[in-house]
């Protein structure tokens, strides 16, 4: 029997990534949790078991109000939120009245401390004012409710001593579910560590022996500093290509994660790709001040300029996925246009410190060896 044999013969049905993981357990790690993971691993750990099941979840924002959609033109008034209202605007009393029937219709009615549970994709609402009108900016009829709770996948986690936590899947701001394999769960950790993981952890560990478990754990490969320098602008690391950085700092788009790869495409890299390194030469900095820094600055202020002014139009996202341009009379204007006043602020003070930042560097700027 080979070495590589007698390893996998230790491991049983554990696989690699659950050693991995149990090996993160051990030393009391927190972060991203991969219920796919979690599942396997727990698998194998006397008393502990993980059941697939489902749960409300609290719509707080618009954007996940679309899960709701179909019923009228709808936003939460006020702040955000899930104690916030949530409304359907609508031009006349008739139309108001006919979507509010439809709503009633198709969406279970509950109480105001929501459902006790939910199957994936069941839909529930919390009533508080029916059909009713507003006559200030501009006259409209809405209905509204405090309460909207949408089904997602959850799992069951069972401890040896019998207590439960379920971990949803939940939805983020623009109402996506989260992937089971990147779940942020403060409430997972907290639960597995006072249940006593950490120790069952290094447990099973201890019977696969040290070695077998760093010859798993310890990464193939080590990324070293040959052939790397600073980029002159994001200033990470980054490997070198005939002496100038490497194109990084690009993501993948679109659908790819579905498999549909003729609808992807990669967004710009750094606009340090290209340039030397900042070990040897300022220029990127200098180019990346000049070129884009100083030019944005310039804009951010000339658009707070408009926006001081009270502009005739303001191109504003009302609903889901969809920019319109409004004007003074609508009952949006105003806080549109505070919210895009605050924005173009930050945005000026942000530019502000990252051109203070690049100047700095400039002028303190020395030729250091790069990682070679």
């Amino acid at each position: 029997m080979t070495q590589q044999d007698s390893d996998r013969a230790k491991l049983g049905t554990l696989t690699r990534r659950t050693v991995q993981f149990l090996g993160k357990l051990a030393k009391g790690i927190k972060g991203v949790v991969n219920m796919e993971i979690v599942k396997e691993a727990f698998a194998d750990l006397e008393g502990w078991t993980v059941t697939d099941t489902s749960m409300p979840f609290a719509i707080t924002s618009s954007d996940q109000m679309k899960l709701f959609d179909g019923f009228g033109e709808y936003r939460i008034w006020g702040y955000s939120g899930a104690k916030e209202e949530k409304q359907y605007w609508y031009e006349t009393q008739a139309k108001a009245e006919k979507g509010l029937e439809a709503f009633e219709r198709e969406i279970t009615h509950v109480g105001k401390s929501g459902p006790s549970s939910a199957k994936p994709g069941d839909r529930f609402y919390h009533m508080t004012r029916a059909v009713e009108l507003q006559v200030s900016p501009v006259e409209r009829w809405h209905f509204g409710v405090t309460g909207l709770w949408y089904g997602v996948p959850a799992w069951t986690i069972l401890s040896p001593d019998g207590d439960t936590i379920t971990i949803p899947q939940k939805l983020d701001e623009k109402g996506r579910l989260s992937k089971p394999s990147e779940l942020k769960s403060g409430a997972f950790w907290k639960f597995v560590y006072t249940n006593g993981m950490q120790k069952e952890a290094q447990k099973v560990l201890a019977g696969l022996g040290h070695e077998t478990v760093d010859k798993i754990v310890r990464p193939t490969q080590v990324r070293d500093l040959q052939d790397t320098g600073t980029c002159p602008v994001c200033f990470r690391n980054v490997k070198l290509k005939s002496d100038r950085i490497m194109r990084h700092g690009w993501k993948v788009q679109g659908r790819r994660s579905q498999g549909m790869y003729g609808q992807t495409w990669h967004t710009g890299p750094c606009f340090g790709a290209g340039f030397k390194p900042f070990e040897i030469s300022p220029e990127g900095t200098k180019s990346y001040l000049s070129k884009v820094l100083t030019p944005m600055l310039l804009s951010r202020e000339a658009r707070l300029k408009e926006l001081a002014k009270r502009p005739a139009t303001l191109r504003v996202t009302i609903r889901p996925r969809k920019v319109e341009e409004i004007t003074p009379d609508h009952p949006f204007y105003d806080q549109g246009l505070r919210l895009q006043t605050q924005q173009v602020e930050r945005e000026i003070q942000s530019l502000k410190r990252e051109i203070e930042d690049c100047k700095s560097r400039i002028q303190n700027w020395k030729i250091k060896p790069s990682g070679r």
